[in-house]
């Protein structure tokens, strides 16, 4: 690592005589771990920083005077931002200044303030610097590459445990992170749009209700009430000229775009779906994969934390929840399909796949017809299940009126409603990763076991056993706490009383009318099938009561 004084004299960059010239620029860095602290103590780490390296600077000049001068050129300052990452502002200007040989010596700190990534911490001790005939002093470290110093020798390994030390603190961090979220305390660095974020230190993590749009976010959900579809909400918002969530939160993201004032339908379909409008905090909708990776994974929906009624709703559950139905019904319709009732609710009793309701041109009539069929008639894969559709929506609604008359009136109407099946999936997954776990554990006690084997063997030291022992039961200690939540999860969700709505009162409103309205029956009707012999069963969102 380090250079010799001979071969250091021919890249300096300039000499007075045999006076060496170093032009120096001191690097100071907060790490993003500080940032929560307050600006008291984030000012006191940068001063303190600047305070051990001017005077380290000072010294150095009385010691070597007449032989070496030292030119202080400026501070690089990256407030606030992790060791793990060299993409830094500040670093990358002292790069760019070193190239164009404004400096030729950096002061740090100590190694921990270069970085907390050891490959390319060593790299640029070992090789960057040098290669750019540059000296790096690290003074706590007693780490100079300007010199022939033990210490130099030792700065790999004082790399890797400024990693090490990073490691662990990410984790602390990811474990507080973690139990906020799950207390319900929002750790976004913005709130969603219609929420605010408190701002003192008492309230940052709490949301309120943003005033000034609340009423827009209702006007969306009665549209989505009404089935405006996605793209004609985004054009009503546009026409109105509602400013765009970007624009409203005075962001410049997409501002240089020909479509930056106009709602985008994915951008309505994100507000219909979210959560935080009913009063639930929903977060953990992203990994990263790890400390070093800027990349970003999105993790399946049933996997994020959910915590009910943290902040005040501005859409009440039974309309978030009827939206919701209504959008599943929907995905799968095309754009210019006519407004039959059944849309979205049909299926094949063969083979299971939806069914189009067709009308040419030309014809009175419409008629139903199997997907599956329709796209692989070829291979005489199921049947057309061609019936008229007028005949088969006069059937559905004498079935359904049948059943309002029926048990209207009992008193068991509400109690009886079937099951939510997603609910039951949920149990069963939660069951799976359980029993992974368990596995895990297992296979972690087997490891145990060798290493245990090998040291008696002699093939590994007692150093090394107790190092992979303890690494094996911090690991066995991580699974079982993972169980413990996972059964608290599994207890909570077979307990959960899901919220529906009010079916009774839904059939009364029904029964006062000649025709239904399509909302009615998406409330009611999970979906109807039809077999290829003209037999149609209904499967409706509730148990009859006598079942």
């Amino acid at each position: 690592m380090a250079s010799n004084q001979l071969e250091f004299n021919k890249a300096i960059k300039k000499t007075l005589s045999n006076v060496l010239i170093f032009y120096v620029a001191i690097y100071v860095r907060l790490s993003k771990a500080d940032e929560g602290k307050s600006k008291e103590e984030q000012s006191r780490s940068i001063s303190n920083q600047k305070e051990i390296c001017m005077t380290f600077l000072e010294d150095l000049s009385e010691t070597d005077q007449g032989f070496i001068k030292y030119v202080f050129i400026d501070f690089y300052v990256d407030d606030g931002y992790t060791g793990s990452n060299f993409d830094r502002p500040a670093f990358n200007k002292l790069k760019k200044d070193i190239e164009d040989k404004k400096i030729n010596m950096v002061i740090i700190k100590d190694l921990s303030r270069l970085g907390r990534e050891h490959i390319e911490s060593d790299e640029y001790l070992e090789k960057w610097f040098p290669e750019h005939d540059t000296r790096c002093v690290a003074i706590l470290d007693n780490v100079d590459t300007f010199t022939d110093s033990p210490s130099n020798e030792i700065a790999p390994i004082l790399n890797w445990a400024n990693e090490r030390h990073n490691k662990e603190t990410s984790k602390k961090i990811k474990r507080t992170f973690r139990e906020n979220i799950n207390n319900g305390l929002y750790m976004g660095s913005e709130a969603p749009y219609g929420l605010l974020k408190g701002t003192t230190e008492e309230t940052k993590h709490k949301l309120t209700v943003d005033e000034e749009v609340r009423d827009i976010i209702v006007d969306i959900f009665d549209k989505a009430k009404q089935e405006w579809s996605l793209n004609k909400i985004a054009e009503y918002l546009t026409n109105k000229k509602i400013p765009i969530p970007s624009i409203h939160k005075n962001s410049n993201r997409g501002v240089k775009t020909k479509t930056f004032e106009i709602w985008d339908p994915n951008t309505v379909k994100d507000i219909l779906t979210n959560e935080m409008y009913i009063g639930n905090m929903v977060q953990g909708k992203t990994i990263r994969l790890s400390l070093k990776s800027k990349k970003i994974t999105y993790i399946p929906r049933e996997d994020w934390v959910v915590v009910e009624n943290t902040h005040e709703a501005i859409i009440d559950k039974e309309t978030f929840n009827l939206v919701q139905t209504i959008l599943k019904k929907n995905s799968n319709k095309q754009q210019n399909s006519q407004d039959f009732l059944l849309k979205g609710l049909l299926k094949c009793k063969e083979c299971g796949h939806t069914f189009s309701i067709q009308k040419n041109k030309n014809a009175k009539q419409a008629y139903t017809v199997c997907n599956y069929y329709k796209k692989h008639s070829k291979y005489n894969v199921c049947t057309p299940h061609r019936f008229n559709y007028r005949v088969v929506e006069e059937s559905v609604l004498k079935s359904i009126r049948e059943e309002c008359e029926k048990y209207v009136d009992s008193t068991n109407f509400e109690k009886l409603l079937k099951d939510k099946e997603e609910s039951k999936n949920k149990i069963n997954e939660i069951k799976i990763l359980i029993s992974k776990s368990e596995n895990t554990i297992n296979k972690y006690k087997q490891q145990i076991k060798k290493v245990y084997m090998d040291n008696l063997n002699e093939l590994i030291n007692n150093d090394l056993f107790q190092t992979m022992q303890q690494e094996l039961n911090d690991r066995i200690d991580e699974e079982e706490k993972h169980i413990q939540k996972l059964k608290e999860d599994l207890d909570i969700l077979i307990s959960k009383k899901y919220e529906e709505p009010n079916y009774k009162k839904i059939v009364e409103q029904y029964l006062s009318f000649e025709k239904p309205s399509r909302v009615f029956l998406l409330q009611i009707i999970d979906y109807i099938e039809i077999s290829q012999d003209g037999t149609i069963d209904i499967y409706y969102n509730m148990k009859r009561p006598f079942e």
